[in-house]
Order: structure tokens, then C-alpha cells, then sequence
């Protein structure tokens, strides 16, 4: 682990002298992130009100910001790279947990952390990055609570699957459920000591019901429904939509896009109230962007989800006609999206590593273009095939193995696999467009479980 400690120390040396920046405009320039002002001036009223999305991320940058004024930057920069190094022992750790021998987890171990897609976005100021080394860490706590069944283990597992579902929304509160779920079931006789488990199920659940209260919404994100919305209808011509309309099938909303400005949805909400909360009443931010925080953005998502729901009902095939192209943005390198500011500092390396460890030879598509043809040279074919075994093999050899499930190795297979799988289902079903961004909050899992039946099945030829 010492060794592992060096190497990410010096890689990271190595991709600042060539340019890797940390980006840390993007809480201005980012619609996750509440204007920056409130964050500086009403930070808990604000956080409190918040409905867009869980807290936990713009709570966290509203403390820098008035703790360190002039440094906040380099903070959260520290932050990210505190979770790098925890990151690389973590997947070290999960490899020698699933049995592989201690250098191909030292393998495995140095060559996530150092790969392009780890570092740019680990210099990016946003959650993709500490989700992933939360995902990672809840792993390896669910291992030890299985195997040692002691409460700090509990805690610090369920803890980190908490901050992940106050983080993003995608980490539903039924995701977390079944987590907790499969632990009670592995504890089988001590199945008791789950309740260590319960406080912070609670945590997630009161924001939840937080909004629930407040909006008449009992989800962690008001935008979901946004984000359905634009898969469902990114196939759905215009007219078709217009004469749905005269039909009475959806509302007047399905011919605007999503995430308008406040004025725009208060043309359709008119009785939207004033509340004096500034996130929620200011139609822009102090940038002048549109603030998307705004109230009407509650009552837009509710109607939105409706006649989503509705379309996919009416004429599921316009639906079913885009999750081909949302399959295929999926399986792409996950350093293959543009929002990484610093790529184009090591663009050449991120290439060379696409073509070598993922099997994609091609990158840096359009949006329009990804979401309307497919190109075999734009996809990542060694990560397709890696998911292909672990989807296939996971659920066969756990059942094959159903006597030994309640053994930390096997249950952290189970863990690990119901993760990949939630995930997958997430961001191919209910997005277009970030879906590879999606995935990376799993990659270290496809990486090691690969492996894993990959030796398998090598040393089963072996024998045979």
C-alpha cells in the first residue's frame, strides 16, 4: 500500500506537469450547484429549500466558501485528491477481498488510478468523482461488516451509502434499501446488528419526506422528471406531439424542452407562489444565468413525468427506438465526455489508453450525433465485453454458490453486481447523453469482478 501511495503521489505530478488542472469554475458555471452567492449569504436556508437535488454537495462547497474565501479552490481540491488516495488502497483492498492474488490487485489497483479518465475526473469539481470513491469505500466496509459483524464497520458502511444518495439522486432511496436489504439477509443469525444500519436510512429518508412536506414530492430530485422527459422524447416528432396534444393524451408542456427558464414555466404555472426564499423565487442568478433552482421547476417536473409516462404508454416505440443510441453512449470511455476541461492536455494519452484498454478507437462525438447513428469506431468494445461476462456470470456463479453467499467474499460479489446492475438499468432507462458518465461510478467493479472470472475460467482450462 505504500507502494500504491507513491505511485498515485508521482502520477499525479506527472499529469499537473503536463498540463492537468483542477477546475474548480465549474460551481459557478454548473447547474447542480446553487448561485454562489447564496451559498456565501443564505447557505442553510437555501440548502434546506433546495429541491433539485440532494443537499450533501452544495452544503459542502457553501462551507469552503465561507471558511476559505480566497482558498477555496485549493480545499476542494485536497478533497479529491484525499479521495484518490483512498480510492487506489480501496480497490487494492476489494481485489485481495475477492481472492486475486496481491499483485494483480496492486495491478488493478494502480492502473484505475492512473488512467485518464480517474484523473480528469478527479480534477473536476463535481460528484462524479467523490461518488465513486464513496461507492468504492461502502464496498469495502460491507465487506468488514459482514465478515467481523462490528458496529464502526456498520456505521461507516451505511454512512457513505447515505452521503452517495445525498449526493446525486440516481442513488435512489430504494437503491439504498436494498443494500441494506442484502446485508441483513448475509448476516443470517446476527441479523439484529443491521440496525446499526437504521440511522442513516433515516438521514436519506428525512429528506425525502423533507420534500415530500414541502412540494408534495417524496424523491430526492424534482429534476427526474426532466431527465425522463428528454429520453422519452428524443425520438417523438414535434407533430406527433402537437397532435397528442389536440387529443387530449398530454399536456401543453411536451412540445417545450426541458430545464427553460423560470419564465417560461411560469407561463404554465402562473399560480406558482412567491415565497420570499430568494432560490426559489429569483428567476436568475446573480451571474445572470437562469436560476433552475427556481420553484416552478417542481410543478414543470411533476407535469413533465406525467406525460412521459404517458407517451412511453400511448406509443412505446418512440421510446424503445432510443435506448439503442442510450446503450451506445453507455459504453463509452468514461473520459470521453466534454465537459473535462483538462483533456485536452493529454489528449494524445487519452487516445493511446482508449484504444488500448477499452477498445474504442474513435472519441469526441456530438451529442446530436451519438443520440442518432451508431459508430462501431466511437465504441469501447474490451469494456462491452467486460460487462457482457460480469452480467452473465455474475448471477450464475452466485447461484452456483447459493451454500456460500453468506461468506464476505461471495457477499461482496452480490454487492458489487447488484450496484453494476442498478446502475446500468439507471442511466441507459432514464438518461440520454451522460451515460457513460453514469457508468463510471461502477467501473472499478466491472474491472475487478472481469478479473476475477477471468482467472476462473483460465485456471478451470488449466485443470481440464
Amino acid at each position: 500500500m505504500v507502494i500504491l501511495g507513491v505511485i498515485y503521489i508521482v502520477s499525479r505530478l506527472i499529469y499537473i506537469r503536463a498540463g492537468v488542472q483542477f477546475d474548480a469554475g465549474t460551481i459557478t458555471r454548473n447547474w447542480h450547484f446553487v448561485d454562489t452567492y447564496l451559498l456565501e449569504n443564505d447557505l442553510w436556508r437555501s440548502v434546506f429549500y433546495l429541491h433539485t437535488q440532494p443537499p450533501l454537495m452544495n452544503l459542502l462547497v457553501g462551507l469552503v466558501l465561507q471558511t476559505f474565501p480566497e482558498s477555496y479552490a485549493d480545499i476542494l481540491y485536497s478533497f479529491n485528491l484525499l479521495g484518490g488516495l483512498v480510492l487506489i488502497i480501496a480497490i487494492y483492498f476489494l481485489g485481495n477481498k475477492l481472492g486475486l492474488k496481491r499483485y494483480i490487485s496492486f495491478i488493478l489497483a494502480a492502473w484505475f488510478s492512473t488512467s485518464p479518465a480517474t484523473v480528469l475526473y478527479e480534477h473536476q469539481m463535481f460528484y462524479a468523482y467523490p461518488l465513486l470513491v464513496l461507492l468504492v469505500v461502502s464496498a469495502v466496509f460491507f465487506a468488514r461488516f459482514i465478515e467481523k459483524k462490528r458496529p464502526l464497520d456498520g456505521l461507516i458502511f451505511s454512512f457513505s451509502l447515505a452521503a452517495m444518495a445525498l449526493t446525486w439522486g440516481l442513488f435512489h432511496l430504494a437503491w439504498m434499501s436494498v443494500c441494506f436489504v442484502i446485508v441483513t439477509v448475509l448476516l443470517k443469525d446476527e441479523c439484529k446488528k443491521a440496525l446499526w444500519l437504521l440511522p442513516a436510512f433515516l438521514l436519506v429518508f428525512s429528506w425525502y419526506m423533507k420534500n415530500g412536506i414541502l412540494y408534495d414530492s417524496f424523491t430526492a430530485s424534482t429534476w427526474s422528471g426532466l431527465n425522463v422527459f428528454k429520453i422519452v422524447t428524443n425520438r417523438i416528432p414535434e407533430d406527433v406531439r402537437e397532435k397528442w396534444i389536440e387529443d387530449g393524451i398530454v399536456s401543453e408542456l411536451a412540445l417545450v424542452p426541458p430545464y427553460r427558464s423560470p419564465e417560461v414555466y411560469l407561463k404554465y404555472f402562473p399560480e406558482t407562489p412567491v415565497t420570499g426564499i430568494p432560490l426559489l423565487d429569483d428567476h436568475e442568478e446573480s451571474d445572470g444565468f437562469r436560476n433552475q433552482h427556481h420553484l416552478s421547476y417542481v410543478y414543470a417536473g411533476e407535469r413533465y413525468l406525467k406525460d412521459a409516462i404517458r407517451m412511453v404508454l400511448y406509443a412505446p416505440r418512440y421510446y424503445f427506438n432510443v435506448l439503442p443510441y442510450s446503450v451506445y453512449i453507455f459504453f463509452h470511455s468514461a473520459s470521453d465526455y466534454k465537459h473535462l476541461l483538462s483533456r485536452d492536455k493529454i489528449m494524445e494519452l487519452d487516445t493511446l489508453w482508449n484504444r488500448l484498454f477499452y477498445g474504442q478507437w474513435q472519441k469526441d462525438e456530438t451529442l446530436q450525433e451519438r443520440s442518432s447513428t451508431v459508430s462501431l469506431d466511437h465504441v469501447a468494445w474490451w469494456l462491452l465485453s467486460s460487462f457482457v461476462l460480469v452480467i452473465i456470470a455474475a448471477p450464475v456463479y452466485l447461484w452456483q454458490r447459493r451454500s456460500e453467499l453468506y461468506t464476505p467474499k461471495y457477499g461482496l460479489i452480490l454487492f458489487m453486481f447488484w450496484n453494476i446492475l442498478f446502475v446500468s438499468a439507471a442511466g441507459i432507462f432514464l438518461d440520454i447523453g451522460e451515460n457513460n458518465r453514469t457508468r463510471f461510478s461502477v467501473d472499478p467493479f466491472i474491472l475487478l469482478l472481469t478479473v476475477f472470472y477471468l482467472r476462473r475460467l483460465f485456471s478451470k482450462k488449466k485443470t481440464t
